[in-house]
């Protein structure tokens, strides 16, 4: 297999645990009434941050095209800032999901 294509595959497997955590911590805030609606937001569901958004998906892929004999670098790269992401939002989750069942247990 060409060094590549495993750093490809690295990258979209990231992308689908990436896609995992938070569709799951959305349905998880969605379930304890913690979600979009009671957070005021204007989408669907809450999507947490993380460190790979728009505009850094949108430099990583122009530089794909730009620096082709870095790729593998840049696939790599972007792979593990996405897990970092996946991370961030796991420690997020953590706290905050832990802060919503302390105040429903008050109110109870």
């Amino acid at each position: 297999t060409h060094p590549h294509a495993i750093s490809l595959a690295l990258l979209l497997a990231s992308f689908y645990v990436n896609s995992a955590s938070w569709l799951y911590l959305a349905a998880v805030l969605e379930k304890r009434k913690a979600g979009a609606h009671a957070r005021g937001e204007q989408t669907s569901i809450t999507i947490p941050r993380g460190i790979i958004e728009g505009a850094e998906s949108i430099a990583f892929f122009t530089a794909f095209l730009i620096w082709p004999h870095a790729i593998q670098w840049l696939f790599l790269s972007m792979a593990g800032l996405v897990l970092i992401g996946v991370g961030q939002r796991l420690w997020w989750a953590w706290g905050h999901l832990n802060t919503v069942e302390a105040m429903e247990s008050r109110e109870r």
